[in-house]
């Protein structure tokens, strides 16, 4: 994984290192998030509409609502109301029940872009490996790249590598083989 400064980041952990705590795994999941997601955008053509850090106005409104606040633009999306929408997506997806920090990691970034239980289907096909699991992935935005969604293609071939090369930066070394 690159920095904004193009520095290749160093894996946490190494040989024989403890397992990452769910609470790390967050932690570094919101950094990469943020820089990988962006800051505000509303592509013509995208379903998901006006996102910030890649969270979309729905997810925000649904957010807002269940706080019991009054609904407003993603882009006025506070840091502290991002890194919460991302904990809430770790538990929804499941990833918090995933030893496997790799494959953890996968199934909430499905989750993450293409909504809560994508990931379920998937994590059933790939017996509990991560590298089947992207395989069922980058299948499944193969198929749905067609017609007005085909110009995306790229972009969310290019997101599996990326989330690869994250995953393999900074979990590789602290795997635990089983799903749950």
């Amino acid at each position: 994984v690159r920095s904004n400064n193009n520095a290749v980041e160093k894996p946490v952990g190494g040989q024989g290192a403890a397992p990452l705590s769910q609470n790390k795994r967050i932690e570094l999941v919101k950094e990469y998030l943020k820089y990988v997601e962006g800051g505000y955008a509303n592509v013509k053509g995208d379903k998901g509409g006006a996102t910030k850090h890649g969270v979309t106005h729905f997810t925000y409104d649904g957010y807002r609502k269940r706080k019991h606040l009054p609904l407003r633009s993603v882009k006025e999306m506070t840091d502290k109301e991002f890194e919460e929408i991302i904990e809430y997506f770790w538990t929804k997806s499941g990833a918090d029940k995933i030893s496997n920090p790799i494959l953890s990691f996968y199934v909430f970034s499905t989750d993450w872009g293409s909504g809560i239980g994508k990931s379920k289907k998937f994590l059933q096909q790939c017996g509990g490996d991560p590298q089947k699991f992207e395989q069922i992935r980058r299948d499944f935005y193969n198929r749905i790249a067609v017609g007005t969604n085909a110009k995306f293609k790229r972009g969310w071939q290019n997101r599996v590598t990326k989330d690869h090369n994250f995953a393999y930066s900074k979990f590789a070394n602290n795997q635990n083989n089983s799903v749950a």
